[in-house]
């Protein structure tokens, strides 16, 4: 009988089928030892291979005693177990790898702002984008782009928030913002209506998730009833801390803080 065919026989006396390959290498290693060890004392091969399995005893005997150890109900408590942990661990990964996937999409934009504009009617306001043009509680405001479009100015304003603890901001990070011109004119913001009840507000924040990244939000800041003679528009907010300001020429020049 053959190392193989004695393995054979041995596993057929084995319930435990997914043992069977272990119980194989296993006797394998040891018979194949007993051949090694025989041969070294000049002992034909075919020989020792007959003495190293006779030695091991009979299949039989040994596959009875290996089923004992091999306990099918024991094998497969263990093998279910070994798959609801691992079911379970990756239950417990999925939300973390959702979350991972769902920030990484947040470093690439939907869409390009550059496309913004063909989304707005009237003519491209000269001078921008101005970057930079006004840092405030830890975030920096930059006018991206802008359209006039008779008595409206549409502006695509872009709020970067480096710091992670800084939460992203909403339109409501403008509801202190005031809007005045350089004719005398001064713009009340819809928040600002809101809490005096009034009806008509000329300045409006919406937001533009499309363009926006785990570390700059867009907004689209839309200013109504501008007169023809207004050359430039001052912005200032006030929600917290000091104050800050900027012009924006709508006919040309630079902007300024």
């Amino acid at each position: 009988m053959t190392i193989p065919d004695y393995c054979a026989a041995v596993c057929r006396f084995v319930r435990f089928s997914p043992d069977h390959a272990a119980i194989t290498a296993e006797l394998t290693a040891h018979l194949e030892d007993a051949v090694e060890a025989r041969e070294s004392r000049g002992v034909p091969h075919a020989q020792v291979v007959v003495q190293a399995v006779d030695a091991m005893g009979a299949p039989a005997e040994v596959g009875k005693a290996l089923d004992a150890l091999h306990s099918p109900l024991l094998g497969w408590v263990q093998i279910w177990v070994r798959r609801v942990l691992v079911l379970c661990a990756v239950l417990m990964l999925l939300p973390t790898l959702t979350g991972l996937w769902t920030l990484s999409k947040t470093f690439v934009p939907q869409e390009h702002p550059a496309q913004w504009q063909s989304t707005q009617t009237g003519e491209a306001l000269p001078g921008l984008p101005i970057r930079n043009a006004a840092k405030h509680s830890g975030y920096t405001l930059s006018l991206w782009d802008g359209v006039r479009d008779g008595d409206t100015v549409a502006l695509l304003v872009r709020l970067e928030h480096f710091s992670p603890w800084l939460r992203s901001p909403s339109e409501w990070a403008f509801q202190s913002l005031t809007v005045t011109d350089n004719v005398g004119s001064t713009y009340i913001n819809w928040a600002t209506a809101q809490e005096a009840h009034l009806e008509e507000f000329q300045v409006y924040a919406s937001s533009n998730g499309r363009y926006d990244t785990f570390f700059s939000t867009y907004f689209t800041l839309t200013v109504y009833n501008v007169p023809p003679e207004a050359d430039i528009l001052t912005f200032t907010l006030a929600q917290s801390g000091e104050p800050f300001s900027f012009s924006l020429p709508l006919n040309g020049g630079d902007g300024h803080a």
